[in-house]
């Protein structure tokens, strides 16, 4: 690795045509060299990961602290707390309601939907209600094989009155941050709710 990639090895799609590739956990691995296909070009990333987990914790941290900072990390689990009751209008550019059929759903995707609204329900973060509006769900496949519930709000955001805003100057929040010394990056799992 170095400043413009992270990967330890980059394989040349020539190298990747003309031999039998296998890559594991425990390394790459060339065997048989075959006939190269013409006139081909294509373009493969791939990455090898254990599923350990790691983190980069960056070079000029003590070894007390990286160790420290593993041990958080390992320990923490996300806890959902009940936020302050905040109500937020939304404010649209007419009343006329926007409303969709549902759209129709594979047998197993239909499964997936009714566990998450459950979830959903049990956790407080919707609640039953009778509208007139209503958006379609989607079920969305996530590069790990997992699906993800979403709900296609497209229509309706055509019609908010936007709340503008001013956004923090990125120099002030760096002058924030500058008596820091440990900055991590955590992948939030349903931060939008």
């Amino acid at each position: 690795p170095n400043n413009c990639t992270n990967y330890d090895l980059i394989i040349g799609c020539d190298v990747i045509q003309q031999a039998n590739l296998s890559i594991s956990p425990a390394g790459v691995q060339f065997s048989k060299i075959s006939n190269p296909s013409d006139n081909v070009i294509e373009n493969f990333v791939m990455t090898i990961s254990d599923d350990s987990p790691s983190y980069d914790i960056g070079p000029n941290v003590s070894k007390q602290t990286r160790i420290e900072v593993e041990q958080l990390l390992m320990a923490y689990s996300p806890e959902k707390k009940k936020t302050a009751n905040i109500e937020l209008d939304i404010v649209l550019t007419d009343d006329e309601p926007i409303f969709h059929k549902p759209r129709r759903l594979p047998f197993v995707e239909r499964g997936i939907v009714d566990e998450q609204i459950d979830e959903w329900v049990k956790n407080e973060i919707i609640e039953p209600c009778s509208s007139p509006y209503a958006s379609q769900v989607v079920v969305v496949r996530k590069k790990d094989g997992k699906s993800r519930v979403c709900i296609d709000y497209r229509r309706l955001n055509r019609k908010l009155i936007k709340d503008n805003y001013p956004l923090p100057l990125i120099d002030d929040i760096l002058d924030c941050l500058q008596n820091s010394k440990i900055f991590i990056t955590l992948d939030l799992k349903n931060g939008f709710l």
